[in-house]
């Protein structure tokens, strides 16, 4: 089993980019940019606009999404089908290409696991998945929330209630 440090799954996402030329195609493209796409979103159609049929740009963007780069949404009302990114486009392609992340986008946030394990009892350990959740809490500023994938509602209002008092 492979642990996702960082949150997503390099190893996987080298094989993606070593064994599939339309993700190898994307994430050169995306690796060759000096800013994040806009709103940290990838579209199917912006991929369209590539030369990557549909299809094709629907089963990359969700290869991406299984390996943790983000979360697929399929579109609605008016939304196109997407890819929201929960790391650093940029970093994530030089990355499954073998290259250093930017050393800026790095040293901006740490890295840490998304795989923490979680000890239940004086014995036995879990393994507990954690997400992480960017806010953008003013223009040029972003914050960043590492919760477990399981969060009670409890846990959540004790998180707010820390985050309530912080400005104080």
């Amino acid at each position: 089993m492979s642990i996702a440090i960082g949150g997503w799954d390099r190893q996987a996402m080298r094989e993606l980019y070593r064994d599939d030329s339309a993700a190898r195609h994307v994430l050169d493209e995306l690796a060759a940019r000096h800013k994040n796409p806009n709103r940290g979103e990838t579209s199917v159609d912006s991929l369209g606009a590539s030369g990557i049929d549909r299809r094709t740009a629907i089963n990359v963007l969700r290869a991406f999404a299984d390996n943790g780069c983000g979360e697929f949404r399929v579109g609605r009302r008016g939304q196109p089908s997407r890819l929201i990114w929960l790391h650093p486009a940029i970093d994530v392609a030089r990355e499954a290409a073998g290259g250093a992340a930017s050393p800026t986008q790095n040293n901006s946030h740490p890295q840490l696991p998304a795989i923490i394990p979680h000890r239940t009892s004086a014995e036995a350990s879990e393994v507990v998945r954690m997400i992480e959740q960017r806010v953008r809490v003013r223009p040029g500023v972003e914050a960043v929330i590492r919760i477990p994938e399981d969060l009670t509602q409890a846990e959540a209002e004790k998180l707010a209630g820390i985050v309530t008092n912080l400005w104080l």
